[in-house]
């Protein structure tokens, strides 16, 4: 298994775990500039606004089921920042959630 397949594998986890059964979980793929974008959207609990700011911190868990030590989100960012990208969330409480990953195409200095 790659690293891309692993993110995104990752994300479609979570979408899983906190979305409504017979919910759309969608997969999104393309390119904006020099950059490639992954996005993984569903129709979940969504994040509250008070609760955006850390959820890619290392132990973050606000308290949803599921048996994650909280550390999923963390090892994400910190492997796409690595190789030069960025990981997004936008989200709605009741509504759902949109996590992209942010790529750049070709090398990095």
């Amino acid at each position: 298994i790659n690293l891309g397949t692993a993110l995104v594998a990752g994300g479609f986890d979570n979408a899983i775990k906190y979305s409504p059964p017979g919910s759309t979980i969608t997969l999104r793929a393309g390119l904006a500039g020099q950059r490639a974008c992954i996005a993984v959207q569903d129709e979940g609990e969504g994040i509250a606004p008070a609760d955006l700011g850390a959820i890619f911190e290392r132990f973050v868990r606000l308290h949803r089921r599921g048996d994650g030590a909280g550390l999923g989100l963390a090892i994400a960012r910190t492997i796409i920042e690595a190789h030069g990208g960025e990981i997004t969330v936008d989200s709605v409480l009741h509504k759902g959630s949109l996590f992209s990953l942010w790529l750049p195409l070709g090398k990095t200095s």
